[in-house]
């Protein structure tokens, strides 16, 4: 059977996403991010896990419903998916599974709090709880016992040694969090707009993109009328480029709304 993580609009499912395509090229993106500080192994397991609970037959049977399609083997049950992946890493991988859960967990929606919160189901405690059963699901259970010898690479030795109040380790989780979820964003756009994803593979230098700035800055000042506002605004600017000019530091810009704080602050 046809496992899919993403189909596309008016399409035959022939032209969809399989689901081991996106996990291998999400992993792959993940793991280049996360070697700039020596996490590469761990960026690559929360993206071979991330969307493991889009086996389930509920989601498959949710992407067909989506797309005007008759399902024989159609399940309305539950479709969510996040948690899946999340309830496999605190169960099998090691010290640091608790910690790439929050990712997986949140991939979508953000990273949870532990426990408690205005939304408690939202907590990852208790998505663990209500959704560890994903894993027993027929489909999903499958996926886990033809593809998880590649999650074990996930397992192991610390990347480095964290700090003793854990500061280092919440930093880590959100440094993984983002990892996760640049590179899902960017292999989901690849496979649903080509086009645009061509583009970010040819990245502009910052000399030219500090001149197409400044141009498209200066047309919208110049052709800003001249309010005592505008004024203000333009004084904001020229003190931000001023200040620009002087050695690294820390600044602080304190501008009341509608001063132009985006821009001039760029």
């Amino acid at each position: 059977m046809s496992i899919y993580a993403h189909s596309k609009e008016n399409a035959p499912t022939a032209e969809w996403q399989m689901l081991d395509e996106h996990l291998e090229g999400t992993a792959k993106r993940a793991a280049v991010f996360a070697d700039s500080f020596s996490s590469s192994a761990f960026g690559r397991i929360v993206g071979l896990l991330h969307d493991i609970g889009k086996s389930r037959k509920g989601f498959q049977s949710y992407l067909r419903r989506c797309n005007g399609m008759d399902d024989v083997q159609n399940d309305d049950g539950d479709y969510s998916h996040s948690g899946a992946g999340a309830c496999w890493l605190c169960d099998n991988a090691g010290v640091l599974g608790k910690a790439l859960a929050y990712c997986v967990a949140g991939h979508h929606a953000g990273l949870p709090d532990w426990s408690g919160g205005e939304k408690p189901d939202g907590a990852l405690i208790q998505r663990l709880r209500n959704e560890s059963s994903v894993l027993e699901e027929p489909q999903v259970r499958d996926w886990i016992e033809d593809h998880g010898d590649a999650w074990q690479n996930g397992k192991g030795a610390m990347p480095f040694k964290f700090s003793p109040d854990d500061s280092s380790l919440s930093f880590w989780i959100r440094m993984m969090y983002s990892c996760l979820v640049d590179a899902d964003f960017l292999d989901t756009e690849a496979f649903i707009d080509s086009s645009r994803s061509a583009i970010r593979m040819k990245p502009k230098s910052l000399g030219d993109l500090s001149g197409l700035f400044f141009r498209q800055l200066d047309e919208k000042q110049l052709s800003a009328p001249s309010t005592d506002v505008n004024k203000l605004r333009a004084e904001i600017r020229s003190a931000c480029e001023c200040a620009a000019e002087l050695g690294p530091g820390f600044f602080s810009l304190t501008v009341p709304t509608g001063g132009g704080k985006t821009l001039s602050g760029t």
